[in-house]
């Protein structure tokens, strides 16, 4: 019989013989199963011919396949071939195992698409297109989706449909800002968590107050910086961790600290001398920073930085670079960060669309690695002087708001900015409530994103121009 040497020439000819003679199964078959799947040149034309009469006429073939290959039959070079393979077709169409056969076809397809793939990847590289060649691996994963998991049954006498009610607490990451914790607006295994700022407002640094709050709970991070470099993004860690100043001159004096009411409403913000601190210019700083570091992280490799040219990045990039890191360095992130989406390679060409096919693959990472990614976007010229930014004011691809499980919009006015004060606005909540507003005390000069929060309405403002608001 003629079949590959390195798969089952059986389940090759019942998957045949199925097309050819079940009218229950052949929908399903015909949904799946490509004729480049068969791998020999008279397997392909009878396959063919099955699927075409099925489009036609909603049935198999059965008997009628005979007709269908009449000129193949009376082939003087190959009829011979034809004629026996039908014949092995006939005498198989009553003994077939057919459910055994739906539960191979999953795998039947997965090894010939890999094949395929394989074939065309060393094609490439004769040629040495490298970069193609990892290209058609990549698209070859994403094909390999599990084809007949039904999904979750929902009845009565499955639990799974009941364990389902409550998000778990190890599908949720905490950002270690209280109120949005409380709140549950956190980034969550599948889903795209995209974070709002204008230039300059610290899209960076609350990347970084991310990763140091997913450090203290034992996460795996992997951040991309595609804007700033390795470096300077290592210095900013210290800070964050370490609450350190770059340089003393650049202290920010004082910290907010806010007073609730018993229902926990603002009632006032008070002020608190920050206490002297290191900077990363003092004598000794290296053997300060290896002792902090020994005592609050673990020894194990637990966050990775890496820098890529603006522009450069692709989705199948990341993906090869994730592949990559667990192949070579057995590190499987739990979170990743992205710094940021709009810098990724883009075409200007086609800006929108781009940025909106990379939003949703970039989600899709999240989909498939069972992880939450946070990216962060820079707000358009229409959010300037705005006392609240809404999603109105996303640059470029309003498809970011509709692709993200969460929107949360950094608001700042220049008040606000002087006296390290910040407001985030929830614009999108895949688990929670819309619309919240919570406000949260910083001192970047010090690598801190939040200290402090609190949830506020509109009496906020009577708060904030109070005179009693004092130093303590």
């Amino acid at each position: 019989m003629i079949m590959s040497e390195n798969f089952s020439a059986s389940l090759s000819e019942n998957i045949l013989t199925l097309l050819v003679f079940n009218d229950t199964k052949i929908a399903t078959l015909v949904s799946n199963i490509e004729v480049g799947h068969f791998e020999n040149i008279y397997y392909k034309t009878i396959a063919d011919k099955a699927i075409d009469f099925y489009k036609g006429f909603g049935e198999s073939p059965k008997e009628h396949i005979a007709d269908l290959l009449e000129k193949e039959l009376n082939s003087e070079s190959n009829g011979d071939i034809y004629k026996k393979i039908l014949s092995n077709l006939y005498d198989n169409s009553n003994s077939i195992n057919v459910d055994y056969v739906l539960n191979e076809l999953e795998r039947f397809i997965k090894v010939q698409t890999l094949k395929k793939s394989t074939k065309k990847v060393m094609e490439l590289l004769q040629y040495g297109k490298v970069e193609e060649a990892e290209d058609v691996l990549s698209n070859s994963k994403k094909s390999l989706v599990t084809t007949f998991d039904p999904g979750i049954i929902f009845n009565v006498n499955n639990e799974e449909i009941f364990n389902s009610i409550d998000t778990f607490e190890e599908d949720l990451i905490y950002t270690g800002i209280e109120t949005l914790d409380t709140l549950e607006h956190v980034p969550t295994k599948k889903e795209l968590y995209t974070f709002v700022a204008p230039p300059s407002r610290g899209k960076s640094w609350f990347l970084i107050h991310m990763a140091k709050f997913a450090l203290l709970q034992r996460k795996k991070i992997l951040h991309v910086t595609l804007e700033m470099g390795e470096k300077r993004l290592i210095q900013r860690y210290f800070q964050s961790l370490f609450s350190l100043s770059s340089k003393i001159s650049d202290l920010q004096e004082y910290n907010a600290v806010f007073e609730t009411e018993k229902n926990g409403e603002l009632y006032r913000i008070n002020f608190s001398k920050v206490p002297k601190v290191k900077t990363l210019r003092d004598e000794g700083i290296i053997p300060y920073l290896k002792e902090r570091m020994e005592k609050t992280l673990r020894p194990t490799t637990n966050l990775v930085i890496k820098e890529f040219p603006t522009g450069s990045l692709s989705i199948n990039g990341l993906t090869r670079y994730l592949d990559n890191l667990e192949t070579y360095h057995n590190f499987i992130p739990d979170i990743i960060l992205v710094d940021y989406l709009d810098l990724m390679d883009i075409d200007p060409e086609r800006l929108r669309i781009d940025l909106g096919r990379t939003c949703v693959e970039l989600r899709g990472i999240a989909v498939t690695r069972n992880i939450p990614v946070v990216t962060v976007a820079q707000t358009n010229r229409t959010a300037e002087g705005q006392v609240l930014i809404t999603r109105k004011n996303l640059a470029e691809d309003f498809s970011k708001v509709k692709t993200s499980d969460v929107l949360i919009i950094y608001n700042q006015t220049a008040e606000e900015k002087a006296r390290g004060l910040a407001r985030l606005y929830i614009d999108k909540g895949r688990n929670g409530r819309d619309g919240d507003v919570i406000l949260i005390s910083q001192n970047y000069s010090i690598g801190q994103f939040a200290l402090s929060s609190v949830k506020i309405n509109n009496s906020y403002w009577d708060v904030l121009n109070k005179k009693e608001v004092t130093n303590v």
